[in-house]
């Protein structure tokens, strides 16, 4: 679907599923997203068309039973045909809350958005979804790309990192209690209510994996402020509530490990994404939704990157890497 058809397509299926009138259609996460936000006579929705009927059904069905079950997520209006119309949740992403927050504001924002994802994970095995939802990163092609983040971005600044333990990563990074998880838990996929509730969407993603691996999506994301102290504050108080199959020692280190490679992602998109081009403006990502392609994020990653890396001895030798990588990305105009 273009992204002009989705706005001509979103408008006939609010008037024809819910019998309303539509004054007007934004595209709040910009022209190559696949949600829109539709204004009619009596409040908006958000009108969603997935690129396969599998990830619509997915999503719609998730939303349903997680809604049913407490957790913070949108309440599905309508679903048919692939197009589903849910609650709009407001436009105060987490992700742009967080720029603008103090450092204790930002820490409340923060654990709020975890303890919403612990809802999600409760309401989840509520509803046993995990029995019905595809297993993420769990066959031996997705865990050896994973693995083999450092390679891909040593290539961006032209320089290998270090040998990893791979076996044993493979190990630690096993999958002892598969649960429903949001995956891509960035901070631009949730909005905070009113009253400081933070509320997830855009479910299409979901899937059966380990729950550390959201707080880890969450935490070591390139717009999420550098708060060493109270990231030390938030693992103490939310790794024990997090059901994982493990002690907290061992949810700990999954944790770092998980984000460490996980932030060598978040490297590569934005590598990539600049290629010789200039930097972006942080601004104008942070209100489209997109990686954050400006120093200030390679910054935070950075210094997260080397912070996690050394929580664990498999990933240890990559501390003076991510050092390697801020100094490198400091020349690029």
């Amino acid at each position: 679907m273009t992204k002009n058809s989705i706005v001509l397509s979103a408008a006939k299926v609010c008037e024809s599923m819910l019998s309303a009138n539509v004054l007007k259609i934004d595209q709040p996460g910009g022209r190559t997203r696949k949600s829109v936000r539709v204004h009619l006579e009596n409040g908006s929705v958000i009108v969603t068309k997935r690129s396969t009927s599998m990830r619509s059904d997915l999503e719609a069905n998730v939303l349903r039973e997680l809604r049913e079950h407490g957790a913070p997520v949108p309440r599905v209006l309508a679903f048919d045909d692939g197009w589903l119309i849910q609650e709009d949740l407001g436009d105060q992403r987490l992700s742009a809350r967080l720029a603008n927050a103090s450092e204790s504001e930002a820490e409340e924002l923060l654990s709020n958005a975890l303890f919403s994802l612990i809802e999600i994970h409760n309401a989840g095995r509520r509803a046993k979804l995990e029995k019905r939802v595809v297993a993420i990163g769990q066959n031996p092609d997705w865990i050896a790309n994973f693995l083999n983040m450092p390679a891909s971005l040593g290539r961006y600044i032209d320089m290998a990192p270090p040998t990893l333990p791979v076996e044993k990563l493979i190990k630690h990074l096993s999958v002892k209690k598969p649960q429903l998880i949001k995956w891509d838990a960035r901070p631009g996929n949730a909005n905070v209510g009113p009253t400081g509730r933070v509320f997830w969407f855009d479910w299409e993603h979901c899937g059966c994996r380990n729950p550390l691996d959201d707080m880890a999506w969450l935490l070591a994301d390139e717009y999420v402020p550098e708060l060493a102290d109270a990231e030390v504050r938030l693992f103490e108080e939310f790794l024990p509530k997090i059901d994982t199959g493990g002690d907290q020692g061992y949810a700990e280190e999954y944790c770092r490990v998980f984000g460490t490679l996980h932030i060598c992602v978040r490297l590569c998109l934005i590598f990539s994404k600049k290629a010789k081009g200039d930097w972006w403006d942080e601004q104008a990502c942070l209100a489209g939704d997109k990686v954050g392609v400006t120093k200030q994020a390679i910054h935070r990653l950075c210094a997260r990157g080397q912070r996690w890396a050394w929580h664990s001895p498999l990933t240890q030798s990559l501390c003076d890497w991510f050092k390697t990588i801020e100094k490198h990305s400091a020349k690029l105009k």
